[in-house]
């Protein structure tokens, strides 16, 4: 885009409503030239403590409190006047430092992190459309390798209130021999897993993010009942599909599931009628991963239990892909602790944790750098947007994970097949190589 001497005619911020009927934000940015680009922010329910801060307007009347009309104001009023007629040729970079120090604040919590994504992102696809160019080979170069999904089967803990405290569960095709095939494979796994709930006599009624609202109770169950739907389906679990779990365990530290205080002297996991000390969760999640072949544990351990975490990367580090979330919160200066901690091993990326595209990039750099994988990651509140599956492109990211039924969800998806199809021959699949270089060798 060297050259281009179009400049930002006009920035418009909206309160809109994601997957959960909640207010977000949404934020068009116009060129001189005509060209637009419209990003819709999503919004998590599940978060980390060190989340940059989603500006909410806390007025009882409206929305519960969750209204976003601040953030739209934010957008329109403060970041509007001071990016209009800025050259659009000016980097990414330049242009999100603007934003960070417009706001002024470590979390983004003057602006608020979801007004500041807004534009950020809307810019990103802004610049694509000026260099006339697919918006994700804006995010990509030579590299052409799609990612590995994650594919949310049970939703439970804050996704599907049913007490059970493991949030997800995932299938992840690495076996497979190409995006189109791996999407085939989870499709026919849900339905599997859905025939299965059905003449159970369950109800098949989906959580939060797309996936069935998980009816066991112990970790036992869901993973026979996931791994016999993987065979149903004609598959071999833990070749073709993998198994994965999300027990969102900052939830349940120091407090129950559904409980609104974290007591920091309880040192404990509430998880299925029990106490939990730290080394006894990663025993039994130690246990577990060996039993049913658990290819992929994201939040093992809370985001408080460093010890916890490193009793964790000790036992199942060079076997298993362990997913930092809440611990790191996609920012870099966190990242940058926990690899000096030696924990885990690879990182959950998400737009709206650290509120820049940039930003994001410099955290997926980061792990890429220390031989970690990188899973782009969707929110349980979500939108129509594709924007995501388009940064799915980027040579740093391995794996999605973006939930496995509904519009919001397909959005990501979809945009990946019609990019494998648009590709034909040049396109590859990252299979096993999508896992961290410490643990692929035993899920090869």
């Amino acid at each position: 885009m060297p050259g281009s001497s179009e400049i930002i005619k006009s920035v418009n911020g909206y309160q809109i409503l994601d997957s959960r009927n909640n207010p977000t934000v949404a934020c068009r940015i116009v060129s001189s030239g005509g060209k637009e680009y419209t990003f819709k922010v999503p919004s998590g329910a599940s978060t980390g403590d060190m989340e940059a801060v989603e500006l909410r307007d806390c007025d009882k009347k409206h929305y519960g409190g969750k209204g976003v009309l601040r953030a739209v104001a934010n957008l329109n009023d403060k970041i509007a006047p001071m990016v209009k007629g800025l050259p659009i040729a000016t980097p990414q970079e330049d242009f999100d430092r603007m934003l960070i120090e417009k706001d002024g604040t470590p979390n983004k919590s003057k602006l608020g992190a979801n007004a500041i994504l807004a534009a950020s992102a809307a810019y990103a696809g802004l610049q694509a459309g000026i260099e006339g160019v697919e918006l994700w080979r804006h995010f990509s170069n030579s590299n052409v390798s799609l990612p590995v999904p994650q594919f949310n089967v049970l939703n439970a803990g804050r996704h599907a209130e049913t007490g059970f405290e493991v949030q997800e569960t995932l299938v992840m095709p690495a076996g497979a021999k190409s995006f189109s095939e791996a999407m085939e494979m989870c499709s026919n796994v849900w339905h599997s897993l859905k025939s299965m709930l059905n003449k159970m006599g369950h109800s098949t009624g989906r959580g939060d993010e797309g996936g069935f609202v998980n009816p066991f109770k112990s970790v036992e169950e869901t993973a026979h009942s996931v791994l016999e739907a993987i065979e149903k389906a004609g598959y071999v679990p833990g070749r073709q599909v993998m198994l994965g779990f999300d027990p969102a365990s900052s939830e349940i530290f120091g407090k129950d599931l559904m409980g609104d205080e974290y007591d920091p002297k309880d040192m404990t996991y509430h998880f299925c009628g029990k106490r939990y000390a730290p080394e006894e969760m990663s025993g039994f999640w130690s246990d577990a991963a060996k039993r049913y072949k658990i290819a992929s544990l994201e939040d093992g351990m809370a985001q408080n239990d460093i010890e916890g975490w490193k009793l964790l990367t000790k036992e199942l580090g060079r076997t298993t892909q362990l997913v930092l979330d809440d611990c790191i919160c996609t920012n870099p200066q966190l990242i940058r602790k926990f690899i000096s901690y030696g924990i885990g091993n690879a990182d959950l990326i998400k737009l709206n944790q650290i509120g820049t595209v940039s930003e994001t990039i410099e955290a997926m750099e980061l792990g890429k750098e220390d031989g970690r994988s990188n899973i782009v990651s969707h929110r349980s509140g979500e939108t129509e947007s594709d924007f995501l599956g388009n940064f799915a492109m980027s040579p740093l990211v391995d794996q999605i994970k973006s939930g496995s039924s509904g519009g919001e969800r397909n959005a990501k998806y979809n945009t990946l097949l019609m990019i494998e199809q648009d590709l034909g021959s040049e396109a590859a699949y990252s299979g096993v190589k999508a896992f961290p270089k410490r643990v692929r060798a035993h899920l090869s």
